[in-house]
């Protein structure tokens, strides 16, 4: 299985690419590498990658920063993973194109140690 996990530089996504098994493959990509917020961007990454499943672990985390930044985080925790109007939920839209499972970990950096 091939898992494209975004936000790999992150809390979560460090947590994750430790769990991907020995059988699996996982594409690791940074907010640098990926702008999530970038419909053709992710279709890129996908047409080329052909993931079985993405977990989007991606998140705009630098809560101080948010009030200033705020355009950035809604991009980066909303329009990106799909937690958004439908029309602007791109990684949703991606997957259901491609028909790929997806995973979001929204709110799991609070359980992660």
């Amino acid at each position: 299985m091939k898992v494209l996990i975004t936000g790999a530089a992150g809390q979560v996504g460090r947590a994750l690419l430790k769990t991907i098994p020995a059988t699996s493959t996982a594409i690791a990509s940074t907010r640098a590498q990926l702008d999530i917020s970038d419909a053709q961007a992710v279709m890129n990454v996908v047409q080329s990658e052909r993931p079985d499943l993405i977990i989007s672990a991606g998140a705009y985390t630098a809560v101080d920063k948010a009030e200033s930044e705020p355009q950035a985080a809604e991009r980066a925790n909303s329009v990106g993973p799909g937690i958004s109007p439908w029309r602007r939920a791109i990684v949703v839209r991606v997957c259901c194109t491609f028909r790929l499972i997806l995973c979001l970990t929204a709110g799991l950096a609070a359980l992660s140690d």
